[in-house]
């Protein structure tokens, strides 16, 4: 009789514990838990999970004692559906921090962690797989780094509360439904670099008024892209020189759009650095004193590069360029030039 109430005490102690600490591993990465924050450490990438991988994440079973989840800093990858909230698992996620080193985020990561607010993307992430952050329906704001090119299908959709958005200049391609549903964006700026916005990327986004559009070339796109948006009333802003072109374009065609400057801002931190002749009508020839030149590139005022060199040109350059404003960036082992330059 002693030795079952012992045995009985020691399984009640052992349960105590358990409710305020689990943890184990997962691929080469080790987790614990402890009042409320997951922590996730060691190096390399986390494992893929999801029925199609045949792997639940391991933390599942406390998924509604987790408030916050601390990624620590050799974590490279977040795995498949790793956080993702459906019909059998309901999260509680109000913060998220993630590794400088984090790379990518796999497909569903934080599908419907409908309690996380704000989440700071670091800056080497290069790939968000879909549905990333699909009904994440209080997520506010996010900005994109740099190193991002796509935004695949899903990655926003249902986000009802996303008012915010900002997309890196690296973007070439929204996937299809990427922002559908992201009822409270209001504007939104695609960068010169986009070549491909898929089906109902913007569709049910109905609050959105402006979309400034740095493209001097309309791209294709399908009626539903925006659709249920009132396009007439949303005003589309492009490069001043292109708004015939949108005019005639089909679908961008039917906003109000408005002409804009689009160019480079122009820094002069070296002054001793200089540009001659400056306006010219042949060649420019470049001054470089004390500075050494790594890498040249001129740039139209629609912000598309037009000459690309690693070495200064004895002769000058820009001699076969039509008449017109450039701009001309200079990388120098002590940093970088912007200056304004005109071909007449």
């Amino acid at each position: 009789m002693k030795r079952i109430a012992f045995t009985l005490l020691i399984a009640m102690f052992l349960n105590i514990a358990n409710a305020f600490a689990q943890g184990g591993t997962t691929g080469p990465l080790t987790w614990n838990i402890a009042d409320g924050v997951l922590t996730i450490s060691g190096e390399g990438a986390m494992p893929d999970y999801g029925y199609m991988h045949g792997m639940i994440p391991p933390w599942n079973g406390y998924h509604r004692d987790i408030t916050t989840v601390v990624i620590e800093n050799e974590v490279t990858h977040i795995g498949d559906f790793a956080f993702a909230g459906l019909d059998w698992s309901s999260y509680s996620i109000t913060s998220i921090t993630l590794p400088n080193n984090l790379t990518s985020i796999g497909s569903g990561a934080f599908w419907y962690c409908r309690d996380l607010t704000l989440i700071t993307l670091p800056n080497k992430i290069t790939n968000i797989k879909g549905g990333a952050f699909r009904d994440c329906s209080n997520l506010t704001s996010i900005t994109l780094p740099n190193g991002i090119t796509s935004i695949q299908g899903l990655t926003f959709l249902g986000c009802d509360n996303l008012a915010s958005i900002t997309l890196p200049s690296s973007i070439t391609r929204i996937g299809e439904f990427a922002f559908c549903g992201c009822r409270k964006l209001t504007s939104i700026t695609l960068p010169k670099s986009i070549e491909n916005i898929e089906n109902q990327s913007f569709a049910y986004c109905s609050t959105l008024t402006l979309i400034t559009n740095l493209n001097p070339i309309p791209i294709d796109i399908n009626s539903d892209v925006f659709e249920n948006i009132n396009v007439s009333a949303c005003t589309l802003e492009v490069p001043i020189h292109s708004v015939s072109a949108y005019k005639n374009a089909e679908v961008w065609k039917e906003f109000n759009i408005v002409g804009i400057e689009v160019g480079i801002v122009e820094t002069d931190n070296y002054p001793s650095l200089r540009i001659f002749p400056n306006p010219t009508n042949g060649k420019w020839r470049i001054d470089n004193g004390e500075l050494t030149i790594e890498k040249i590139e001129i740039f139209d005022i629609f912000g598309r590069v037009v000459i690309s060199i690693t070495s200064l040109p004895s002769g000058g350059l820009g001699g076969a360029l039509p008449p017109g404003v450039y701009f001309i960036r200079i990388q120098t082992d002590k940093g970088l030039i912007t200056k304004k330059i005109i071909k007449q």
